[in-house]
């Protein structure tokens, strides 16, 4: 928890390895201070690899194919048609980028 509190479901992460972070907490006279809290395993993961899901979804955003429709298997649909697009239009961009030898 750090604003909000979240779930997070793991097959792949131990539990608790031991790492903590400083976070702030308000004490009942007012003051802050910094306290140590325990971070999941599958937390810091998450955060070593959002920014591909950040970028995948700023991406679906602009050019979306979502139409309103009362049917859930079609708004899947739709979202699998957006990502496929999305990821035609970026593997060759990736690729040529690989073959400049750029990163």
């Amino acid at each position: 928890m750090d604003t909000r509190e979240g779930s997070m479901c793991t097959t792949v992460h131990s539990v608790y390895t031991g790492e903590t972070v400083l976070r702030l907490q308000t004490a009942g006279d007012g003051h802050s201070q910094r306290v140590p809290l325990a971070r999941p395993t599958a937390v810091d993961g998450y955060n070593k690899y959002m920014g591909g899901v950040d970028t995948s979804n700023q991406m679906l955003g602009t050019n979306s194919v979502h139409r309103r429709t009362r049917r859930c298997p079609m708004t899947v649909f739709q979202h699998l048609v957006a990502m496929a697009a999305t990821n035609s239009y970026m593997l060759p961009k990736k690729s040529a980028r690989h073959s400049r030898g750029s990163p």
